[in-house]
């Protein structure tokens, strides 16, 4: 009986051999320091991340909302868009999409947070790879213990929309967060759930 390992499907492979012809004057995530490697890191593959450091980047947009006690990220606003605005409504879309299961915290008395969704815009020989994932945005939100997926598509040269699935371990389990604090007198623990981070792939 074979191991479990944790692994991209083919698909993904060949997706992540395409992403590997790169430039040594291309932009990556590498050069650009609010993506937040760490919820990158736990969201994709190990192959996928390696890749990605070298991957020529053509597009970032990232997209701000607010979580508090309903299920739905509300409020949102684009805080950094490229490519002259192309894939705007896309990040958006995956914004809307962002279904929210839970949401805990023993400190806080208001049960609100700022989340981000990064929107990260690949060329490939077929087309466009979007590959989206959510942070917390506040103060060390990319340095907690994030658990979950990114949602990867690509938009072929026909205009169809096609799903790329991630590893088995994290395909359509969304993001969690976890945080524990302790000390002598208190034990504080919050947890963000997110869930349902849809693909509008067809």
């Amino acid at each position: 009986m074979r191991p479990h390992l944790p692994a991209v499907t083919s698909i993904s492979l060949v997706l992540i051999s395409a992403f590997l012809t790169t430039s040594s004057q291309a932009r990556t995530i590498s050069d650009i320091p609010s993506v937040p490697h760490r919820v990158l890191q736990r969201s994709i593959s190990p192959k996928f991340y390696k890749s990605l450091l070298k991957s020529p980047l053509e597009g970032l947009v990232i997209v701000r909302g607010q979580v508090g006690r309903t299920a739905r990220i509300s409020g949102l606003k684009i805080v950094h868009s490229e490519l002259g605005g192309k894939f705007d409504s896309i990040a958006l879309e995956r914004t809307r999409n962002l279904t929210i299961a839970g949401y805990y915290s023993t400190d806080k008395l208001n049960p609100n947070a700022n989340v981000l969704v990064n929107v990260l815009i690949y060329k490939i020989a077929d087309g466009t790879a979007v590959l989206s994932f959510a942070q917390l945005d506040e103060p060390g939100g990319d340095q907690q213990n994030y658990y979950g997926s990114a949602v990867l598509e690509v938009l072929k040269s026909d205009g169809a929309w096609v799903h790329i699935p991630s590893v088995d371990s994290l395909e359509g389990k969304g993001l969690v967060l976890r945080t524990f604090r302790n000390d002598s007198k208190l034990t504080l623990r919050e947890i963000y759930f997110f869930a349902g981070f849809k693909t509008g792939a067809k």
